[in-house]
């Protein structure tokens, strides 16, 4: 865990608990202390995701800390019911849709506190080709 620390003497930060705001320094007075801990940031944004109909569309995002709730958004509005599914395994989240359909298509957005990241979804139709044969 990053922290930054301001006060006018010089210390030693051995360990550092921000739910409790206590610090383990070495100096021999004690002081009281204000943690400040770093904000929350996107280590990896999301991207455009391009798929053909029926496959699955996946948005992974990367934040500088574990354990963030976070919200998903299509379009502007926050993403909810049984298609998708929503996972985070420690710093990455995703957000999986399986077997995209045309009404799929739209601008996706990951948002943590004040911060958001966004990517556009396409999906494109199935080409079908006729062929006659000639004779």
């Amino acid at each position: 865990m990053i922290l930054s620390i301001f006060f006018h003497l010089a210390f030693i930060i051995f360990w550092a608990n921000t739910a409790d705001n206590e610090l383990l320094c070495r100096y021999s007075h004690p002081y009281h202390f204000h943690v400040i801990e770093l904000p929350v940031k996107f280590t990896q944004a999301l991207t455009m995701q391009e798929v053909t109909e029926g496959d699955m569309a996946v948005f992974t995002c990367s934040l500088s800390k574990a354990g963030q709730t976070v919200s998903w958004y299509k379009d502007g509005q926050r993403i909810a019911g049984n298609r998708c599914t929503i996972s985070c395994d420690g710093n990455l989240h995703k957000l999986t849709i399986p077997e995209c359909a045309m009404k799929d298509t739209g601008g996706y957005t990951m948002k943590v506190g004040h911060i958001e990241s966004s990517g556009d979804l396409i999906v494109n139709g199935e080409t079908w080709l006729e062929m006659k044969a000639v004779i």
